[in-house]
């Protein structure tokens, strides 16, 4: 099965030749409540972004429905689609299914070669953790921190203070068989592949930050506004608007997040 998607090209299959160099690249970590991929739906429903391609790989679990962003369109989507928004510089990726361990290596080592290839710059990955794994300093005060690389933070250092955010602060992890601490570094329980990611790319001097929110599982709806909220602040996609909510234009596809209403001849 690894054998069919040997290289990038085969794939990331996109309805282009053209590269998008300099272009911003944000992506979602399925994550817990899949909060980076509802906060994605919000940017995907508020710009002008228009389908530009797909990603097929095995790590990828098939998916295939109706058009989330558009009742009437009579197009189909899948798991991994990828799209532009041309007057943001945007390149943006919807991941639908979670990623089957086994394959996740190859599929990261891939997106990279691709980030590189098309020349996109910065990327910002949206992820969540788990609610009950913080410490005693992330219980107080904000459920929002972020992972920068250290050029893209002097680039936005300003708005940062501005803004108050508070970077994710690190942790040791104790070792049970030397009964030593390892070196303190940023964790994310239940974020997917989001501090893996961003890792590498710090590796390959590639401009990255994560973006997360501590959640639990359940109505994730305000979580992902949160965020994408964060990530505006940061990067103007869409106007401030009279509140937080208006700025985002919700997909029709959320009517049907928790399915249908309860049958009243139950009650």
């Amino acid at each position: 099965m690894m054998s069919d998607i040997s290289s990038v090209e085969d794939m990331f299959k996109l309805f282009t030749d053209r590269t998008f160099k300099g272009y911003a690249f944000i992506l979602p970590s399925v994550s817990v409540g899949n909060v980076g991929q509802l906060a994605m739906d919000l940017v995907l429903s508020s710009l002008t972004a228009v389908k530009i391609g797909y990603v097929l790989h095995p790590a990828i679990l098939p998916v295939v429905g109706s058009d989330p962003y558009d009742l009437e369109s009579s197009s189909l989507m899948i798991s991994c689609e990828i799209f532009v928004v041309e007057d943001k510089k945007l390149i943006l990726m919807q991941i639908r299914s979670p990623l089957i361990k086994t394959f996740r290596n190859d599929f990261l080592l891939k997106l990279l070669k691709w980030i590189q290839k098309m020349e996109l710059s910065p990327v910002f990955i949206l992820t969540s953790s788990h609610e009950y794994e913080r410490n005693d300093e992330q219980i107080r005060g904000t459920p929002l921190r972020f992972l920068m690389t250290a050029d893209l933070f002097s680039k936005h250092e300003e708005t940062i203070a501005k803004l108050g955010w508070k970077e994710l602060e690190k942790r040791g992890c104790p070792d049970l068989t030397s009964q030593e601490n390892h070196p303190e570094e940023a964790y994310i329980p239940g974020g997917g592949f989001a501090k893996l990611l961003f890792d590498t790319c710090a590796f390959q001097k590639i401009s990255s930050a994560v973006l997360l929110k501590f959640c639990s599982e359940g109505d994730n709806i305000p979580d992902a506004v949160l965020l994408a909220n964060y990530l505006n602040d940061l990067i103007r996609l869409v106007p401030e608007g009279t509140s937080s909510v208006d700025r985002w234009h919700f997909p029709p596809s959320w009517k049907h997040l928790f399915g249908n209403a309860p049958d009243r001849e139950l009650y």
